[in-house]
């Protein structure tokens, strides 16, 4: 073989395995007149790993090939990239777009006041995480794997009206399997609601508002069943505004247990 042809035929060699052994892209952000953007937060949303740009705008991340990098950051337009084969050796540029909006955040040193008005306030604020997800455009949560209880108005006189006709959706009906399925759905997100709570309070809560430990479960279905707060502050997944909440109802459940 000459000698180009064979010079040649190892530079091919090198730079494919070069190539193809890259797991890591960098790069730098800028703004709209080209100023570095530090402090953005970059997402592999294949990977879901993530890393933030440095003061000059630099970041380094893994990723593969067809990849999606998504660029976020507080008052700037959602930015992303595709990741091509070319990016694995050349830097990348990002340019995002300035737009000025004001997001409320949940204040995580958050500590009751006594004033209602004001901690209710406070703890109305958008969820940092939720917000987060929203800007980055992550998908939401799968929802949970349940059969879905027959209902008489979808599954039976809806499809009667279009010539059709649901047998199961019938014997779903006619034999409690439809009544039976809610039930149970109810109570596995009731208990959900328990156990997250139980998981995220501070470890003695329940001892400093006086609730015994064997009342504990008793106290939070209660707490669910009479407090909006409770059930709004689970959704939002704000432990703090659960917190606030249950504080409130301590003295009501207190009470109540002392008429009994």
């Amino acid at each position: 073989m000459p000698l180009k042809q064979y010079l040649f035929f190892l530079i091919f060699l090198f730079s494919s395995h070069y190539f193809y052994s890259q797991s890591s892209v960098s790069g730098t952000v800028f703004n709209e007149n080209q100023f570095a953007l530090s402090g953005v937060l970059v997402v592999n949303i294949n990977t879901d790993e993530k890393t933030v740009s440095d003061e000059f705008g630099n970041f380094k991340i893994n990723a593969n090939e067809k990849d999606e990098l998504r660029f976020v950051r507080v008052n700037y337009d959602r930015a992303s990239v595709k990741i091509t084969s070319a990016n694995f050796i050349f830097s990348v540029k990002i340019f995002m777009s300035y737009t000025p909006e004001l997001i409320e955040t949940v204040d995580l040193s958050f500590v009751p006041s006594g004033d209602l008005s004001k901690d209710s306030k406070k703890l109305n604020r958008v969820d940092k995480v939720a917000q987060l997800e929203q800007d980055i455009g992550l998908p939401k949560s799968p929802e949970k794997p349940r059969e879905k209880p027959a209902d008489l108005k979808k599954s039976v006189l809806l499809p009667i009206l279009f010539g059709n006709l649901n047998v199961q959706g019938i014997y779903d009906l006619a034999s409690g399997k439809a009544r039976r399925q809610k039930r149970l759905y109810k109570y596995q997100d009731f208990q959900e609601k328990i156990e997250w709570i139980k998981t995220n309070l501070k470890e003695d809560f329940f001892k400093e508002n006086n609730i015994p430990e064997n009342q504990i479960s008793d106290f939070l279905g209660f707490a669910i069943n009479t407090n909006s707060s409770v059930v709004s502050g689970f959704k939002q997944k704000n432990i703090d505004k659960v917190s606030f909440a249950l504080i409130q109802v301590a003295t009501e459940y207190l009470k109540k247990n002392k008429k009994q």
